[in-house]
C-alpha cells in the first residue's frame, strides 16, 4: 500500500498518525499537477508490482475565503480535475481486471446543479475524458474573463469542478472492462483544516476516521460481488446524476432559494391580490426543476417581475402602488435570502472545500 503526498515529510507525518495492522505502507511523492510526477509514480508501480488493485484519488486544492473565486479557479481545476484525470490516465493500463477506483468528489457533483443549457458539456453518454477537460477549460476561461455568470455558470467554483470530476468517473467506468468498478464518492462534512475556516459550528461534522468507513467499504468490494459502477455515492447510497422531479424537490434544502423566501412570495402575491401573481408562481414552479440551482437567483428576480409585466401588457392590469409595493417586498426578500446563501455555504457544502 502506498500513501502518496506532494511532500514526503508531510506524508510521513500522516503515516505516523495511522495505526497499522499487518499492512505495510510506503510513502511516495506525487504532485498531480506535474505530469512528470505522475509518470514517475506509474513507472515505479509497474516496475515494482506490475499492476494496481485499488486507488483512492483524493488530491484537492483548497479555496480561500479571502481571495476572489476567479483568481483561484485555474489552480483549483488544475489539481481537482486535470490532475485527477491525468492520474487515472497513467494508472489505467496498470489496473487489474477487478480493480476498484474511487475519485473523491462531492454531492455537488450532480449535473442538475447546472442549468440545462450547460448539460451537453458534461454528456457522459457520448463525450470522452478529454472532452470533459475541455469543458473545464472553458469554464476557467469564462471565470477569468468575467463572463461566467452571464452564461449561468455557478459563481462558486466547487460546483463545476465536482461535476467535472463525477463526469470523469462516469466516462471512465463506461469504457472500463467488465468487473472493474470506478466511482465518485462524497465523504460528507468532515472536521478538517480545510473546512474549519468556513464554519463556526463543526459539531455535526464527521471525523476523518468515520468518513473513511463507507469509502473503504467501496474500495474493498469483493471481486465476486457486483457493486455500483460509474456512480456518485454518499454514505453508501447512489446519488442521481440528473434529478427526477421528485428527487429534485427532496433536495430543495440544498438549493439557493430558501423555503421561507418561497412561502413569503406566495403570501405577498395573495395579499397583493393581482391576477398576474398566480401566473408568475405557476411559471416559477415549472421552471425551478428544469433550470437547476445555478440559475435560481436569476429566476427569483425574473419571475415576479415578468409575471407583473405580463399582467400589465396582456391583461390590462394597472400597476397600483399596492401592487408595486408587494413586488418590491418579494424581490427584496429573495435578494436577502439568496445573497446570504451565496456568501455562507451550508454545512453540506463543506465537503467541497
Amino acid at each position: 500500500m502506498y500513501l502518496a503526498s506532494r511532500s514526503r515529510e508531510r506524508g510521513q507525518q500522516a503515516l505516523e498518525q495511522i495505526e497499522m495492522v499487518n499492512v505495510e505502507v510506503r510513502i511516495i511523492q506525487l504532485d498531480v499537477t506535474a505530469p512528470s510526477s505522475i509518470t514517475a509514480l506509474a513507472t515505479h508501480l509497474k516496475a515494482e508490482h506490475g499492476f494496481v488493485d485499488i486507488v483512492a484519488s483524493n488530491a484537492a486544492a483548497r479555496i480561500s475565503k479571502d481571495r476572489p473565486q476567479a483568481e483561484q479557479v485555474r489552480s483549483f481545476v488544475e489539481t481537482n480535475n486535470h490532475g485527477s484525470r491525468n492520474l487515472f490516465g497513467a494508472l489505467e493500463p496498470l489496473l487489474n481486471a477487478n480493480a476498484r477506483y474511487l475519485m473523491v468528489a462531492s454531492s455537488f457533483g450532480q449535473l442538475s446543479r447546472l442549468p440545462a443549457h450547460l448539460h451537453p458539456l458534461f454528456d457522459t453518454d457520448r463525450l470522452t475524458l478529454d472532452d470533459i477537460e475541455q469543458s473545464m477549460d472553458r469554464y476557467v476561461e469564462a471565470m477569468e474573463e468575467g463572463t461566467a455568470i452571464g452564461i449561468s455558470w455557478p459563481d462558486w467554483i466547487n460546483i463545476p469542478s465536482k461535476i467535472g470530476q463525477v463526469a470523469t468517473a462516469r466516462i471512465a467506468a463506461r469504457d472500463a472492462p467488465k468487473g472493474m468498478l470506478i466511482n465518485a464518492v462524497c465523504p460528507g462534512l468532515m472536521d478538517t483544516e480545510a473546512s474549519r475556516p468556513w464554519f463556526d459550528d463543526m459539531s455535526g461534522a464527521l471525523s476523518t476516521d468515520d468518513a473513511a468507513v463507507p469509502i473503504v467499504d467501496l474500495l474493498l468490494t469483493p471481486e465476486d460481488m457486483s457493486g455500483p459502477n460509474g456512480k456518485l455515492i454518499q454514505y453508501g447510497k447512489v446519488l442521481p446524476w440528473v434529478w427526477k422531479l421528485s428527487g429534485h424537490w427532496s433536495n430543495c434544502s440544498e438549493m439557493v432559494l430558501c423555503p421561507a423566501s418561497c412561502l413569503f412570495m406566495l403570501r405577498a402575491a395573495k395579499v397583493a391580490s393581482y391576477q398576474s401573481g398566480p401566473c408568475a408562481n405557476l411559471i416559477y414552479f415549472f421552471l425551478v426543476p428544469r433550470l437547476g440551482a445555478a440559475r435560481m437567483s436569476q429566476v427569483n428576480f425574473a419571475v415576479p417581475v415578468g409575471g407583473a409585466m405580463l399582467g400589465v401588457v396582456l391583461l390590462n392590469e394597472t400597476m397600483t402602488f399596492q401592487r408595486s409595493a408587494a413586488l418590491a417586498i418579494i424581490i427584496a426578500s429573495v435578494y436577502i435570502g439568496t445573497s446570504k446563501g451565496r456568501r455562507n455555504p451550508t454545512k453540506t457544502e463543506a465537503a467541497d472545500i
